[in-house]
């Protein structure tokens, strides 16, 4: 079996790239102006191991250094590298080609935002009278004498912690999204300010760079920061494995 990590122009120079699944060597089949990353592995399945998964990504991110990349999920497999051309590159040329043109400088950048609860609960007790009175009230006192109070401060900080998040993630937002062509905003998850994807022309990573260095000193001991990429456009583009 042959498994696929994405597509790239058939001159793309993809030389020295890292091993594959399995620590299989990664080639190249070409078709029609296109080629897709390979490497052989043993069954039709793959399991999502955290070793697998890391060597998928590192192909994709030594391509994706040289030129544009459309990236295949994880686990795509086909029967060999015939079929990789018979199912894959010639039905979809036309499609695989308009991607190519269409992310020929695009790169993903993601950001990672999360809160330092201590520091945050210590911002909020200063700027919000409200929770500093109710924080006062139940100092010192007896747990049941004072539950209407702590359901109160329990209450008033979660609504204090939420409002903060949301002001903080649209900060982030207006600094970073000029910046780029398109924005993909995860979901809200506990615990983290934002998770959001930036498709970014290349030419303008270095700028991107320069704007997380300034929100990373913005915000220092209050948010950190996990920055990732170029990468792949894995939030905006979806191959599947086969006509």
């Amino acid at each position: 079996m042959t498994v696929v990590y994405g597509i790239v122009r058939e001159e793309a120079q993809v030389e020295g790239a890292p091993p594959g699944i399995a620590g299989a060597p990664v080639g190249r089949v070409a078709a029609g102006g296109l080629a897709a990353l390979v490497s052989p592995v043993d069954g039709s399945e793959l399991r999502a191991t955290r070793r697998d998964l890391l060597s998928h990504s590192a192909v994709l991110e030594h391509a994706v250094a040289r030129g544009p990349v459309l990236p295949l999920r994880f686990g795509t497999v086909l029967r060999d590298e015939n079929a990789v051309v018979s199912e894959l590159l010639e039905p979809r040329r036309d499609e695989l080609a308009g991607l190519l043109d269409r992310f020929e400088r695009l790169v993903e950048l993601r950001v990672k935002a999360f809160h330092l609860e201590d520091e945050l609960l210590r911002e909020i007790v200063r700027d919000d009278p409200a929770v500093a009175r109710l924080r006062a009230a139940t100092q010192e006192v007896p747990e049941a004498a004072s539950y209407p109070q702590r359901l109160q401060l329990g209450e008033a900080v979660g609504r204090a912690l939420e409002a903060r998040r949301a002001e903080d993630a649209d900060a982030i937002l207006r600094t970073l999204r000029p910046l780029a062509e398109e924005v993909a905003v995860d979901e809200e998850s506990a615990g983290l300010v934002l998770t959001a994807s930036f498709l970014v022309d290349r030419e303008r990573v270095a700028a991107f760079d320069e704007a997380m260095d300034g929100l990373a000193r913005r915000h220092e001991g209050r948010i950190r920061f996990k920055y990732l990429g170029p990468l792949p456009p894995h939030s905006f583009v979806s191959v599947a494995g086969a006509a």
